[in-house]
């Protein structure tokens, strides 16, 4: 990413000072960067298995205790909850979509 940029591979880029090549990196490159991870980390947000279901278990834990709800039992299993939480996740893409129709830039 760093070698192909735009910033590098100006004419006269060797002249500019360090600090002024960072920058211009920086503004080049942060909002690429930071796309890819946000998508990486919804991407592990969203796994059903693994990372993904610590998370949405912690998240629901969390929610019931605040709430002062009570959570139905662990050994309870409730396909039909299940199949409408995954109806309701939304992917990256769309996540950005939505986003970008907004005007902000995805977080």
């Amino acid at each position: 990413m760093v070698e192909q940029s735009r910033v590098l591979n100006i004419p006269g880029a060797e002249k500019q000072t360090k600090r002024e090549l960072f920058d211009s990196l920086r503004q080049e490159l942060e909002y690429p960067v930071l796309e890819k991870a946000s998508k990486s980390a919804w991407d592990l947000i969203l796994d059903s298995d693994e990372l993904g279901k610590e998370i949405s278990d912690t998240v629901e834990r969390v929610f019931y205790r605040l709430s002062g709800q009570e959570p139905p039992p662990n050994n309870e299993a409730q396909p039909e909850n299940e199949t409408l939480d995954s109806a309701r996740k939304r992917s990256f893409n769309q996540m950005s979509e939505v986003a970008d129709r907004s005007g902000d830039p995805p977080s």
